[in-house]
């Protein structure tokens, strides 16, 4: 409870004001000092008690002519005048964005100048690009590949527009003074397995039945003219001559059994896989033959130097190659 207030000093003779009970009433006329009590207590006692203080109705009561309705507070009343004059500034903000019914500017006019330059702007330069696209197309047909060249093409050369060097134009033109060069034919070189065909021959050579043919014949013509004669110097009953029918030499038994063994099943299996090594080896070597390099006059010129290297590759993989099956057959 307040039971002392400290009054102003330069309004009352008495600076305080004591023995206040429950409930207090001030009165007087006008100009003699309640406000000036109210508002001593306010400001010292503001801090501990929740003081409001009735200053009449406008303090109170705002009214709000847009909104229709009144607000009702100290601190409601006081944002009135606030709230009044935002709203001033903004019915002219407003008729700021609005268009005007004279010849003066606002911002609303100004936009639409602004958008009136954008379209005009626009056009000018769909203008040029159409023009610019008829004339790459009709004068520079070799630099475009499609017929139907127009502005959209256009715009998308654009991006990809720089400052060509003198070598690059040098480079450029030769490109573009080019004839049509048709299409190129594929190169198609065989698969090789050169393990594959050296395991072969070595189980040739590793064969024991043909250790002493190699020795004894000295071809397959001789072979065959041996094969002929021991079947004619054979009789009815299974044994052989003694003396050879054309040079008079002795035959011995251990020649003919030789010659039989030679002539028998393995060695006909076996004469049988060395034709067919031969035959692969022959047409394997024949068909890098016939491997035919790239021509360079069927291609552009920035590829020449591409297709040198890789006809260089091509002839040192057939030389390589061709090496190896040669000694093979020769073995």
């Amino acid at each position: 409870m307040i039971n002392k207030v400290d009054l102003p000093a330069d309004r009352f003779e008495n600076p305080s004001l004591e023995n206040l009970k429950a409930k207090n009433f001030i009165f007087g006329k006008n100009g003699t000092g309640k406000t000036s009590i109210s508002h001593a207590i306010l400001k010292q006692y503001n801090d501990q008690f929740d003081i409001h203080l009735f200053e009449g109705f406008n303090s109170v009561v705002g009214d709000n002519h847009i909104l229709d309705a009144i607000s009702l507070g100290t601190k409601n009343a006081s944002v009135q005048p606030l709230i009044e004059a935002t709203q001033k500034e903004l019915v002219e903000i407003n008729k700021d964005l609005e268009p005007l019914d004279d010849q003066g500017t606002n911002t609303y006019s100004e936009l639409q100048h602004i958008k009136e330059q954008v379209k005009q702007q626009k056009k000018s330069l769909d203008d040029c690009y159409i023009k610019s696209a008829k004339k790459i197309k009709n004068e520079h047909q070799k630099l475009v590949n499609n017929f139907n060249y127009n502005k959209n093409c256009f715009i998308k050369d654009i991006q990809l527009a720089h400052k060509l060097t003198t070598d690059e134009v040098k480079v450029q033109t030769s490109l573009l003074n080019q004839k049509v060069l048709g299409k190129v034919n594929e190169v198609h070189f065989p698969t090789i397995e050169p393990s594959k065909y050296l395991q072969a021959v070595n189980k040739i050579l590793e064969a024991k039945l043909i250790k002493s043919a190699l020795i004894n014949f000295r071809s397959k013509e001789d072979q065959e003219w041996a094969r002929q004669g021991l079947n004619l110097h054979k009789h009815s009953n299974g044994e052989y001559e003694q003396t050879c029918s054309f040079c008079g030499s002795p035959l011995s038994s251990e020649r003919i059994e030789e010659l039989n063994s030679y002539f028998s099943d393995e060695v006909k299996k076996l004469e049988i896989r060395i034709n067919n090594v031969q035959e692969q080896l022959k047409q394997l070597k024949k068909g890098i033959s016939n491997i035919m390099l790239l021509d360079e006059n069927s291609f552009y010129n920035k590829f020449k130097r591409q297709v040198t290297e890789f006809n260089l590759q091509v002839e040192t993989a057939k030389t390589g190659y061709m090496n190896f099956l040669n000694k093979l057959t020769e073995t």
